[in-house]
């Protein structure tokens, strides 16, 4: 401890002197991953008109024409984009939450992540499937899915990583559940 100009200030050592990781609180993962969510991009498409690159927020367009940037309004969320962009990263989002309050796992939590990536995936192989048929089809357009949110989620663990859950053998008989149950 020490007194400068009246005021005691106490200083110990932080975790990170010690080398222990830094804990975070549940709700700043939220914030961090709903700020990921919102302004991140998370496709490339590609057309025979021109170039999108898309977050849940904003899109980006060019063509040879002309560059088009926009903020997208709550009314463009409903239908497609709700369903296969802005809930499951709202799914994974909540889920790290949890991951930061203990009350899941890490495979879990990336498990989550990867499955809200794979209707994104399916929709751009079924998009591309068309032109691998015929090169010159007007309507068929490529996305290339970045799963940037789940990759922020890693880093997020590796930089801070979550509480540990200490282990509990059904044997053990502290947490009654499933194995209990007969």
């Amino acid at each position: 401890m020490s007194e400068s100009a009246g005021v005691l200030v106490v200083r110990d050592k932080s975790r990170h002197e010690t080398g222990e990781a830094r804990a975070l609180d549940p709700r700043a993962a939220g914030v961090v991953m709903a700020l990921v969510a919102a302004v991140v991009p998370y496709i490339v498409s590609i057309d025979a008109y021109g170039v999108a690159i898309m977050a849940a927020t904003w899109v980006l367009q060019w063509s040879s024409q002309s560059i088009w940037f926009f903020f997208l309004s709550p009314e463009d969320w409903f239908g497609v984009v709700l369903l296969i962009i802005v809930l499951p990263e709202a799914a994974f989002t909540y889920q790290m939450m949890r991951l930061y309050s203990g009350k899941t796992t890490k495979k879990q939590t990336f498990l989550v992540g990867l499955l809200g990536t794979l209707p994104l995936i399916t929709v751009g192989v079924m998009n591309t499937l068309p032109l691998l048929w015929d090169p010159k089809w007007p309507y068929g357009f490529t996305w290339f899915p970045i799963p940037v949110i789940v990759a922020a989620g890693y880093l997020l663990v590796k930089r801070y990583p979550p509480p540990e859950q200490p282990r509990v053998w059904p044997e053990s008989g502290k947490e009654p559940g499933l194995w209990s149950q007969s």
